[in-house]
């Protein structure tokens, strides 16, 4: 349906309209959601390149210069196509990050915050998301922490004022600014602000939503790599409940499921086979490297060197007298058995 419009819109206003890009928009913004990254980003840089030229043409038009341009015709106010122009700067910047380039993202999410600040205030919808998405671009993109730290300490103020705590943009900047805290060093803070991230998005978007197992991945790694925290193990199971809901959520094959994977043979390297302990025998008994039976515990303790030589030959006379024991009950039952 959304294809038909923009048929129209070309027929009947031409390729430069503010209609016809208006319904290019959607269009890229639709493919945007089913992933088709490649073919939404060249839609949003072709409606890009026609806002700004509409917006020069609506200033030479204030200016008193010529309307020739069939591309002016339009209803749409200027500050109207300012807005729109702000916003395919924040949804382009999208559209880039999810493909993992947030370097190129930074310009669009800063021409994206600066508009909308300037034009509707800095308290609008608006105005605070984009200033996030630029501190979240300063800082994994271009690695400017330091800008970054100071965009986002405000941001997130304006999106708990405005938005909600439990808002899904407030979630992304709560998880955003946890991964710069934990570079600046600030653990506690940044487990602080992944905990609460966690909490609102199993409540917003459920327990296998990718954004859900993004902050519970991040969050078990920190517990996992600072042992000043004291809570390891309880990383370590986070991490595994991860893995859990990546293989649910995306498959096996998937490559977030596979990163975290990784990172969990990365912190837990497999044991080698050789190293890994006998699987005990239904009678408790095990042959050792010479061929001597003994019991499991008994090998145990013998491969591990935690009992003295004195200790080890007390165990072993126990068992071989209990072993005593037992060849001389089945004796006496033979013996019975022969008397009969």
């Amino acid at each position: 349906m959304h294809f038909e419009g923009v048929r129209y819109a070309r027929r009947v206003w031409g390729d430069g309209h503010a209609q016809t890009l208006s319904s290019i928009h959607k269009v890229a913004s639709i493919q945007q959601d089913q992933g088709k990254f490649t073919q939404a980003e060249s839609l949003f840089r072709h409606v890009l390149a026609g806002q700004t030229q509409l917006l020069l043409l609506s200033s030479s038009e204030q200016e008193g210069e010529s309307k020739d341009s069939s591309a002016a015709t339009t209803t749409t106010t200027p500050q109207e196509l300012q807005l729109q122009n702000y916003q395919t700067n924040q949804e382009l910047g999208d559209c880039l990050r999810l493909q993992g380039r947030l370097a190129e993202a930074e310009p669009f999410y800063q021409q994206a915050f600066t508009g909308f600040e300037a034009t509707v205030g800095p308290e609008e919808e608006r105005s605070i998301i984009a200033q996030s998405h630029w501190a979240m671009a300063l800082h994994q993109g271009l690695g400017d922490i330091e800008q970054a730290d100071a965009l986002y300490r405000p941001a997130f103020s304006l999106h708990v004022k405005i938005l909600g705590s439990n808002h899904v943009q407030t979630l992304f900047c709560m998880h955003n600014f946890a991964v710069l805290l934990a570079q600046q060093g600030k653990i506690k803070e940044a487990g602080a602000f992944y905990n609460k991230a966690l909490k609102g998005r199993k409540d917003k978007l459920g327990d296998l939503h990718p954004d859900t197992l993004g902050t519970m991945f991040n969050l078990s790694l920190l517990l996992i790599d600072n042992d000043s925290l004291g809570k390891t193990q309880e990383g370590k199971l986070l991490l595994e409940d991860t893995i859990h809901g990546f293989q649910a959520s995306l498959g096996d094959d998937h490559p977030n499921t596979q990163v975290v994977l990784q990172a969990f043979q990365d912190r837990y390297p497999p044991v080698d086979p050789s190293e890994e302990a006998p699987i005990l025998p239904e009678d408790g008994v095990i042959a050792d490297e010479n061929g001597y039976e003994d019991s499991f515990a008994i090998m145990m303790m013998k491969r591990q060197g935690i009992m003295s030589p004195a200790m080890l030959a007390a165990m072993e006379a126990e068992v071989d007298s209990e072993d005593d024991e037992d060849d001389q009950d089945e004796d006496d039952e033979d013996y019975s058995s022969d008397e009969q």
